[in-house]
């Protein structure tokens, strides 16, 4: 155990012992980024920015969250809510925030929960996606064009 953890040490201040056995036969060698005073870091969140996301929508969707969980129950949505429910209901917020703003409810907050559960349906329950073909720009191109699983399943 000692030996483990003299190894492991020396990976975090080197990154030798060829790269830690390949990080354990668990693969993939996050990069290293050594910055002006000598520290360093895995520089493997590169593309991932979460410093930009501002803390108050964070803070707002968390509220609108726990709204939803006082009426319908923790992850109540995770049972599965169609897309297209989902989107009319951060519409509807939209809606009435451009009306009225913010005089009873955040409806801002409201909107982004929809939108997130939205892209957690994305991942995890595709077939709740009733809006017809997925769409998508290909790398290298400008066109619009549909999802090819969309096309084989639609014909």
């Amino acid at each position: 155990m000692i030996i483990m953890k003299g190894i492991i040490y020396n990976y975090i201040l080197n990154g030798s012992k060829k790269d830690l056995s390949e990080m354990m036969k668990g693969g993939s060698v996050p990069k290293k980024k050594v910055y002006e005073t000598g520290a360093s870091r895995s520089d493997d969140v590169e593309g991932v920015r979460y410093d930009l996301v501002p803390a108050e929508g964070v803070e707002a969707v968390a509220q609108a969250m726990h709204e939803g969980a006082e009426s319908h129950g923790d992850h109540n949505w995770k049972k599965g809510l169609k897309d297209s429910v989902l989107i009319n209901h951060a519409l509807r917020h939209i809606y009435i925030y451009l009306k009225e703003g913010h005089q009873v409810e955040d409806h801002i907050g409201h909107a982004c929960a929809n939108l997130m559960m939205l892209k957690w349906n994305e991942k995890h329950l595709p077939e709740f996606n009733d809006l017809g073909a997925s769409w998508h720009i290909e790398a290298g191109s400008d066109k619009l064009k549909p999802h090819i699983k969309d096309i084989e399943k639609n014909g």
